[in-house]
């Protein structure tokens, strides 16, 4: 809740398990381990309810908001479309990383043309955020027209796809499976 910029205020007493935060924690942990969360799931999941809360200006009702039980689903299923959204980007990355081999992708196909690179992209062959990730697509922006490279997203554009999508280590895990010594983790935390 400090994250996004709500004051928590510390327990007076010294014992702490007899505050109502901490059993609204421990209730939360609970309710969550019946459900078959893990702890790096349960920080997601605490960190989308107060993204919620945020959004629906309800922070004021503290630690009681992992209780709610409403919330709790909104959150569950924000989580959930958001993984597959996820899952459906990967299998798209896997599928049209195969359209990179071949012809360099900074030429053009025609004479006067665009470049490859910017033709796979305006047919939506590729997806944005393969440019983003792979070292191929990112010698290729760098080689490629000026004027055409204004027609694609910028390099912090393209950083922060990469970010969004290597932060995670079992999403990187399956693009480094997909791509190999392709994968472009420039500029992406450990």
């Amino acid at each position: 809740m400090r994250s996004v910029g709500y004051k928590m205020s510390e327990p007076r007493c010294k014992d702490i398990t007899k505050t109502y935060p901490y059993r609204a924690v421990d209730q939360f942990v609970s309710k969550s381990k019946e459900i078959g969360l893990d702890e790096r799931q349960m920080q997601a999941l605490v960190k989308e309810i107060v993204k919620y809360a945020k959004e629906k200006k309800l922070l004021s009702r503290g630690t009681a908001l992992l209780n709610m039980v409403e919330v709790f689903k909104i959150c569950c299923d924000r989580l959930e479309l958001s993984i597959e959204a996820t899952n459906d980007l990967v299998e798209n990355i896997k599928v049209s990383a195969r359209l990179l081999d071949g012809k360099p992708l900074h030429v053009s196909e025609n004479i006067g043309g665009y470049s490859k690179i910017l033709c796979l992209i305006n047919g939506k062959q590729i997806p944005i955020e393969l440019l983003a990730i792979s070292k191929r697509c990112s010698k290729a922006l760098q080689m490629i027209e000026q004027d055409e490279r204004s027609m694609l997203p910028s390099n912090e554009k393209l950083l922060q796809l990469r970010i969004k999508l290597l932060i995670d280590a079992d999403h990187r895990a399956k693009l480094r499976a997909i791509l190999c010594d392709d994968l472009l983790e420039t500029g992406v935390p450990k």
